[in-house]
């Protein structure tokens, strides 16, 4: 049963707008072997796979904002050529790289449903990415593309159709980090609303008092399996990084099974029970 209390669900854009790495390294396979002249990828396939997995520190450091885009781009830049013996320019590699980020027609439907959810005056979305100024910039052409509303500021995508987003490279943290503030930011603001509310009329009315409650915050995160193999590795690597520096905080969280439930019944909380699961764990 719902809450009286204002709803506040906070997902990762990823579970929304999906990337898929296996496209990514296609393109470069493709790329490479049509510079290279050769009739058997394969090798180059798993050379740029190896480099992948073996740079993902490298990949984790951009998504985390303590390496900028011209410096992470000419890197990998390098390992590629060093991989391969293929140097690629800049569009290039960008073009590739940019081909595992979802078009706007794969990802509307759920955008749609927590755009619907958000709208209700007592229910909020929050977005939180783990992610890099290069795949923000696609999602922003897939949203002008497609004229779906949404705000930049001093160059970072803060907004979608009225949803806040917040990011791990603009905020320069961790994932559970970003929840673990987001989550305070929400309690401390919703504090210092009360405080001031009750400052100002000593007895508060209905309406005035419902609006006093305390926030319902919840984190939806999602649990089927992944199976790409350079995903998984780079989500068990975070959940061990994050451990040791978010091991106190717990968040509310509804587990989310994609292929049981739809986005919108799991924003409502139909039938589906929360848990307290500790930030480092997510």
């Amino acid at each position: 049963m719902l809450s009286a209390r204002k709803q506040v669900k906070i997902i990762s854009l990823g579970e929304i707008v999906t990337p898929d790495v296996m496209k990514t390294i296609q393109a470069f396979t493709a790329l490479i072997a049509k510079k290279k002249q050769t009739a058997n990828p394969v090798d180059i396939g798993k050379s740029i796979g190896l480099v992948l997995q073996q740079k993902m520190k490298l990949i984790n450091d951009f998504k985390l904002g303590a390496v900028n885009e011209t410096d992470f781009t000419q890197q990998m830049i390098g390992y590629l050529e060093n991989a391969t013996g293929i140097q690629l320019t800049t569009e290039e590699f960008d073009q590739a790289w940019n081909t595992m980020n979802p078009k706007f027609e794969q990802f509307e439907s759920l955008l749609k449903q927590a755009i619907e959810y958000n709208n209700h005056p007592s229910q909020r979305v929050i977005f939180i990415s783990y992610t890099n100024p290069k795949d923000i910039k696609c999602l922003i052409n897939e949203l002008e593309r497609n004229k779906q509303n949404y705000k930049v500021d001093n160059g970072q995508l803060v907004e979608i159709s009225g949803i806040q987003l917040y990011t791990t490279y603009a905020a320069k943290q961790t994932k559970a980090e970003l929840i673990e503030a987001t989550t305070k930011r929400l309690n401390s603001k919703f504090a210092s609303q009360s405080m001031l509310a009750n400052s100002i009329n000593n007895v508060l009315s209905f309406e005035q008092a419902k609006e006093s409650e305390p926030l319902d915050i919840k984190y939806i995160r999602c649990v089927n399996g992944i199976n790409d193999l350079i995903l998984k590795e780079d989500l068990d690597k975070t959940n061990q990084e994050v451990g040791k520096k978010a091991e106190g905080f717990f968040v509310d969280t509804i587990l989310w099974m994609k292929n049981e439930k739809t986005l919108s019944d799991v924003l409502c909380d139909l039938q589906i029970e929360s848990k307290k699961i500790s930030v480092a764990k997510l």
